[in-house]
């Protein structure tokens, strides 16, 4: 079997997918939000390109985006002094999270013509509630 390759990323497919950023977002600890992204989208998209196919090309990500903030959401019901009461929350790099949703789509390319097909759960279009209708 041939090794799959994951191509550079491309200026328009970066634009595009910087455009459908939702704008309230909450950034990680790099203080980028999604807003700052767009913004440097429209005068440094090669910038980020350069950026991001370099670290596929070495496989290397700077540490502060692998580092998470980790922010507790309250839950609806139960005492708010018990632990149990939230739901823990990772706030990440903006950049890191672009850079995975860039590669996220080449994956499932490459991916999907070999997954079985009684595999649902994690596949596009298809749930493991499918799975139980069938």
């Amino acid at each position: 079997m041939e090794e799959a390759k994951i191509k550079p990323i491309i200026q328009e497919e970066l634009r595009n997918y910087i455009r459908k950023l939702n704008n309230r977002s909450t950034p990680g600890l790099d203080g980028i939000n999604h807003k700052t992204l767009k913004v440097g989208n429209i005068k440094h998209t090669d910038l980020f390109v350069h950026l991001f196919n370099a670290c596929m090309a070495w496989s290397v990500y700077p540490d502060n985006w692998k580092i998470g903030r980790l922010v507790p959401i309250p839950k609806n019901k139960g005492n708010p002094h018990c632990p149990t009461s939230y739901c823990p929350l990772t706030l990440l790099s903006t950049l890191f999270n672009l850079l995975e949703r860039c590669l996220t789509k080449q994956i499932r390319e490459i991916a999907e013509p070999l997954l079985s097909s009684s595999q649902y759960g994690f596949r596009k279009g298809l749930s493991s509630e499918d799975c139980v209708v069938c």
